[in-house]
């Protein structure tokens, strides 16, 4: 009879809440597939009891791999690419992003304090698809706890020593990056080694057996520049021999690093990948207890700790970057402007007490869930460029190339000339694309990031694949061919000086589009406007 008013009850609340929910792993939970956990209190240790017999699913988990490299420029994007954590463990944070979590990697931050530093990341993912319990039951115990709680009409008797949740699935996911920092020895050389760099990547994929040296290239273009590496896994600095062993201190040979990388990522089992996500069932699913009345607001909490987490990523993202332009005033090829020096440092102590308000707020969610919570998303503003004064580079000078011949048969001298801009271009790390147009609005060239590194050399820039050409024909008679005619048709410096008029009414300019969408002009002069030798 009991059990039936049992039964009668687990289905008078089963429209009340979800009957599990999936949570995304954070520092300092103590999670595992078959293991109680309490969403309440998700940052302390399981259940005491030994209550639950869990079998699993037979059926081997299935994992893949993916690989990217690629240049980054900010921390933020090293963050990013590398998985980095900025959250601080435990039950009083609540894996919000911290300032604190962030100054441990001061020095990987100071990496793109100054303008000489090169950075190179290799990554690879292993994942693996969701596994789950096949059956639960409970141990002698776990039935003793259950019949006292039915007994006692407390179902607490049982939530106490076994659990309010039990994890009934879970997804794993393991991430190992390899960032290369070169370091020039002169800002001068860091536009040439980032192109050595690019080319010496893009030169080595697809070919099977060409060692292509990293180390060797940066060293050709400045021979006393520093390499260094940082090994990462699950945005973690690694340091342990056996993975620092499989893919070397050193670049060395690019193609060689990429399959040291996916050996190592091969390397990653269930069992020692780390925990992505999982799924947290109620108690009441499995067994005839009344249901867990509370389990209704986890999903709120939850929803509600990532909007905070999302919210606390921003804040301390947008700190690091105030607190590592102010340090790099004047440094890193640019300087703040003295208005905006002194606004930077005030939002930087607004982001403290944000964040101070944040974790108290999420806090109390938590000690209070069956109250309303609500946490907002924030929108921060991270524009920083218009703070800085950047040179960004200019126009040098337009460069020009000619030919000319005699037809005696038709006593015409044939002349041609064509002309293409050079530009000295710097802090390429702020430029998100450069544009050569016509004044028509025709873009006749436009170069990425990426591209911009591969062509620029010592800074200059030179664009001579822009066809821009014009020929024309002048009457000499073949009488005298061998003292006019002849000594006109090979005067190269005449034909550039004559044929520049035809672009008179013509006008170019080149434009920046920096990292944040700005759009910056370089002034050209007409091609006509310059004399050329």
């Amino acid at each position: 009879m009991k059990k039936n008013i049992t039964v009668m009850l687990l289905i008078l609340f089963a429209s009340f809440g979800a009957q599990s929910e999936n949570i995304v792993f954070q520092p300092g939970m103590t999670a595992d597939l078959g293991e109680s956990f309490d969403p309440f209190a998700p940052f302390d240790v399981g259940s005491l009891g030994e209550c639950f017999d869990v079998t699993y699913k037979e059926k081997p988990p299935i994992a893949q791999e993916s690989y990217s490299e690629g240049f980054v420029s900010s921390f933020s994007e090293f963050s990013k690419k590398t998985g980095l954590s900025l959250s601080a463990s435990g039950s009083t944070n609540f894996g919000l992003a911290k300032v604190s979590a962030a100054a441990d990697y001061k020095e990987q931050r100071e990496i793109f304090n100054d303008n000489k530093s090169i950075v190179y990341i290799v990554s690879g993912v292993r994942s693996y698809n969701s596994q789950r319990v096949k059956r639960v039951k409970l141990t002698d115990e776990g039935k003793a706890y259950l019949s006292e709680a039915n007994e006692e009409k407390d179902s607490q008797l049982f939530y106490r020593p076994c659990g309010r949740g039990l994890i009934t699935s879970v997804v794993k996911e393991t991430n190992i990056s390899v960032a290369y920092v070169f370091t020039a020895s002169n800002s001068k050389y860091v536009e040439e080694i980032s192109s050595a760099v690019s080319l010496a990547v893009s030169s080595s994929k697809g070919k099977a057996n060409a060692a292509v040296n990293l180390t060797s290239s940066v060293k050709q273009v400045d021979s006393t520049a520093t390499v260094s590496t940082y090994i990462f896994q699950s945005g973690t600095i690694d340091n342990t021999p056996s993975l620092k062993s499989l893919i070397g201190l050193e670049p060395a040979d690019i193609l060689s690093v990429r399959q040291s990388l996916k050996e190592a990522i091969k390397a990653i089992s269930w069992e020692t990948s780390q925990i992505k996500s999982f799924n947290v069932d109620k108690i009441s699913r499995h067994f005839d207890i009344e249901k867990d009345p509370t389990f209704k607001y986890i999903a709120s909490l939850f929803s509600n700790l990532d909007i905070a987490k999302t919210n606390a990523e921003k804040l301390v993202a947008r700190y690091i970057q105030i607190e590592d332009v102010l340090a790099a005033d004047g440094l890193a090829g640019f300087s703040i402007k003295p208005a905006s020096k002194t606004a930077l440092q005030a939002e930087r102590t607004s982001i403290e007490k944000r964040l101070n308000d944040l974790s108290n707020k999420t806090r109390l969610c938590f000690d209070n869930f069956e109250e309303d919570c609500f946490i907002r998303a924030i929108d921060i503003d991270t524009t920083m460029l218009k703070h800085l004064n950047i040179n960004f580079g200019q126009f040098n000078k337009w460069k020009a190339q000619a030919s000319g011949s005699y037809a005696n048969i038709q006593e015409q001298i044939h002349k041609k000339a064509n002309y293409w801009p050079e530009f000295s271009i710097y802090n390429i790390n702020y430029i998100n694309r450069f544009e050569f147009v016509r004044d028509s609005g025709t873009v006749l060239k436009a170069l990425d990031q990426e591209k911009l590194k591969s062509l620029i050399s010592n800074s200059v820039l030179e664009l001579s694949d822009v066809d821009l050409q014009t020929s024309a024909q002048a009457y000499c008679s073949s009488v005298k061919w061998g003292e006019i005619c002849g000594p006109a048709a090979e005067n190269l410096k005449n034909h550039k000086n004559e044929l520049k008029q035809a672009f008179s009414s013509t006008s170019f300019r080149g434009v920046i589009v920096d990292i944040e969408g700005n759009r910056i002009e370089l002034p050209v002069p007409r091609i006509s406007e310059q004399n050329y030798n």
